[in-house]
């Protein structure tokens, strides 16, 4: 008879090689991941039997006669799961950075029934773009817009009184839509049973990691890791760094004050996107861009309509203009 059980962690086809087949690719993943099989596909058996088992890893398979057994690893005295009496590894897949690339490639690994772990040196999931780039921007954005439809509608008829910013309220309201976030990430990591190891990696041999440091340091064994480290702010040359009146994209968005003057030097998407915050809040706002239009590789018919309008309330747009230093000196 032709048919396809799982018992006591071994699988077995009846029947000729065709249906060997055919049987293994009916086979859910749930099915084989209810049982938690995970062991090694040999190779020889043909790529129909692989295609159609490729979401498993570290299979053991023979023929025993008109027989296909496929046995999972069996656990070793030392507490490693090994298949012909070699290890595998702590985690099938390892991912370096808990950013919109890392978080993705992770679950994805787990969706299709791989162990996997997630690395990420700081507390929160999400990476820049949740915590400190696209979405407290987005946030603050927002707030900006509201503060500018609302005196446009002055031309209307319905005007309304200069607005009262409450920093503490407006960094409370950035920080919950950013928690929202990356919370939801932690509980679809826990879902989908990704270990998230909080700590600074660092690999120690061609499968083995070590996250941490000191007496916390951590060591995991992996078959296969992807890098998502993502990025970091760069500090520009000759920039007096220790004065408190420098920022960057990072500490522009914690609105620790609302300067009465701001110079942004870079006329990107992110120079330009603070540059309307803080002029909605009430900065005077000077932008400088080294290259001869915003937002450097955009489409112009798009930079066009924004260059009209910010130039009408900033107090100054420089066009391929280089900062060449900047002196520090007492509040002018």
């Amino acid at each position: 008879q032709r048919q396809m059980c799982i018992r006591d962690r071994v699988m077995t086809a009846a029947g000729p090689a065709p249906a060997w087949r055919t049987r293994l690719e009916r086979v859910s993943a749930g099915a084989l991941q209810r049982e938690n099989v995970r062991a090694m596909i040999t190779p020889g058996l043909g790529s129909e039997v692989l295609l159609g088992m490729s979401f498993l890893r570290h299979f053991e398979m023979r023929q025993q006669g008109d027989r296909l057994v496929i046995q999972s690893g069996q656990t070793s005295e030392c507490g490693c799961n090994t298949v012909n009496g070699k290890a595998e590894f702590d985690f099938d897949v390892v991912v370096i950075g808990a950013g919109p690339g890392g978080y993705t490639a992770a679950f994805r690994a787990a969706d299709l029934g791989l162990k996997v772990a997630l690395v990420e040196r700081y507390d929160a999931l999400g990476g820049v773009c949740l915590n400190v780039g696209c979405i407290p921007s987005k946030a603050l954005l927002h707030t900006a817009a509201v503060i500018d439809q609302a005196a446009s509608m002055a031309q209307h008829g319905v005007s309304f009184g200069e607005p009262r910013i409450d920093l503490d309220a407006l960094r409370s309201f950035k920080d919950g839509v950013v928690g929202k976030l990356t919370g939801g990430l932690a509980g679809m990591a826990k879902k989908r049973k990704v270990e998230v190891i909080n700590g600074l990696a660092a690999f120690s041999g061609e499968h083995e990691m070590e996250i941490g440091s000191g007496s916390d340091k951590r060591a995991i064994s992996f078959h296969q890791a992807i890098i998502a480290v993502g990025s970091t702010s760069v500090q520009l040359p000759g920039m007096p760094w220790g004065d408190p009146r420098l920022m960057d994209s990072t500490d522009a968005l914690e609105l620790e004050e609302i300067p009465d003057r701001l110079l942004v030097v870079g006329g990107g998407i992110i120079g330009l996107e603070m540059a309307c915050v803080y002029d909605a809040l009430g900065s005077e706002v000077t932008v400088v861009e080294l290259t001869p239009s915003l937002m450097p590789g955009t489409d112009a018919d798009l930079v066009k309509p924004l260059e009209r309008r910010i130039s009408k309330r900033y107090a100054g747009i420089h066009l391929e203009t280089r900062v060449t230093g900047i002196d520090v000196a007492d509040d002018a």
